[in-house]
């Protein structure tokens, strides 16, 4: 019984296995890597955004332009 306690205890600090550390490095790197995909997706997303923004207000400044040049003529 004592024995199986001071095993328990000596395994709870013992310095993890290089697989385990590999195992948990995979883990976060998939983490990052879903957080990387999801920062991705947004920023292309406002890239579109920003795109049909100044699209939209170009247009909308040229027809304005157009029609400031007709009431001027």
């Amino acid at each position: 019984m004592i024995r199986e306690m001071y095993s328990w205890v000596q395994n709870l600090y013992a310095p993890p296995s290089a697989e385990t550390l590999a195992l948990c490095e995979l883990e976060e790197s998939r983490r990052e890597l879903l957080k990387s995909q999801a920062h991705q997706e947004y920023t292309a997303k406002m890239v579109e955004y920003h795109q049909g923004k100044i699209l939209r207000l170009s247009k909308f400044l040229k027809a304005s332009m157009k029609e400031q040049d007709k009431e001027q003529s």
